[in-house]
């Protein structure tokens, strides 16, 4: 998979982007939440981007966290966001939500 990011993100800043995709692929919580977000029209989408950020900064998230989520304030980023995590949602064998680690 992050073969596939790396071709759409090709800076050495975007690492932490990629781990934060790949977390969100992986957690169903972050996962359902950033696929609501991002299947909003841009205006609400970035609203609600922006909330989130702002929760997550007053959480004390981790800064690269938190960097990687203003990311998605990109149209062209939140696109192609929303169809990773949604071929992730896919993915997953029906009546599982949440792909299970270890």
């Amino acid at each position: 998979m992050f073969k596939c990011l790396k071709n759409f993100f090709s800076s050495s800043r975007d690492e932490h982007f990629l781990k934060f995709v790949s977390v969100a692929r992986q957690d169903e919580h972050i996962r359902a939440q950033l696929i609501s977000i991002l299947s909003q029209d841009a205006f609400n989408r970035k609203s609600s981007l922006n909330t989130w950020i702002r929760s997550m900064q007053f959480q004390q998230a981790p800064e690269s966290f938190v960097h990687a989520a203003t990311r998605l304030l990109e149209d062209d980023v939140a696109d192609k966001a929303l169809q990773l995590l949604s071929e992730a949602q896919e993915q997953l064998p029906q009546g599982n939500t949440q792909v299970k680690n270890g």
